[in-house]
């Protein structure tokens, strides 16, 4: 799905090595952030809409091949299929996410000597899968920038990091940047670096009136800073990121 903007050259034996090593160092926050949304969810409904939808949308016009659905709350969970599932668990929680695990993350990465620097990130996605409100007009803008972290090696490698990118369809929470930017932002989009002060303040701004959900992004915010590796590996053992 989607339209590829050059094909990636083959990585050496080494920058393969790198990128496979710093993916298992990140895997326990994907798991991790797994877990905690799954105890944010609250039951949706989704209806499946044409593709023809949003086909004046800027991006999506141009786009083959994207599932779109409408959301909204309901009272029973109901089953849907492991991709739109884990879509709706991890649905608009791009924020809350890199807002629990940015620090630990940044910890653990800026430990090793292969890792330069760990930046917040916001980028325009270039989705796959698109969950919609129920009630948004055609007219509305539906795309919102999405948070995520990139993170830039000694050898000037760089990748990123998404842990709720399975709400856009994408299959996997580890990119190398040049994949991640030719098939996972949309064309001609810029990034913006995030200062993680403005984003934390961002977050308490957006749940001042829901007190509860506040509470509970702070309090694992804390536990994920706090907790032991072996901690963080115990709890995600279960996950599946496939």
């Amino acid at each position: 799905m989607g339209q590829f903007q050059g094909k990636p050259r083959e990585l050496t034996a080494r920058e393969k090595d790198l990128e496979d090593f710093l993916r298992e160092q990140t895997e326990d926050f994907a798991r991790i952030w797994l877990v905690i949304s799954d105890q944010w969810y609250r039951p949706k409904i989704v209806r499946p809409l044409h593709p023809a939808t949003f086909s004046k949308h800027w991006l999506f016009g141009k786009k083959k091949n994207v599932e779109f659905y409408e959301v909204g709350y309901t009272d029973t969970t109901q089953a849907y299929p492991l991709k739109l599932e884990r879509a709706l668990r991890t649905w608009n929680t791009c924020l809350s996410s890199v807002y629990v695990v940015y620090e630990r993350v940044e910890q653990r990465l800026m430990s090793l000597p292969q890792v330069q620097k760990v930046e917040w990130i916001g980028v325009v996605p270039n989705p796959r899968l698109m969950l919609i409100w129920k009630g948004t007009g055609r007219n509305e803008e539906i795309m919102r920038e999405h948070d995520c972290l990139l993170i830039t090696t000694f050898n000037d490698s760089q990748y990123v990091l998404d842990v709720s990118s399975w709400q856009f369809g994408y299959d996997d929470f580890f990119f190398s940047w040049a994949n991640y930017k030719s098939n996972f932002i949309a064309p001609g989009q810029d990034i913006k670096v995030r200062v993680p002060a403005d984003e934390y303040a961002c977050v308490h701004v957006q749940y001042a009136d829901e007190l509860r959900s506040l509470t509970f992004l702070q309090h694992y915010r804390e536990w994920v800073m706090q907790a032991s590796d072996t901690t963080l590996k115990e709890v995600g053992k279960g996950v599946s990121l496939l």
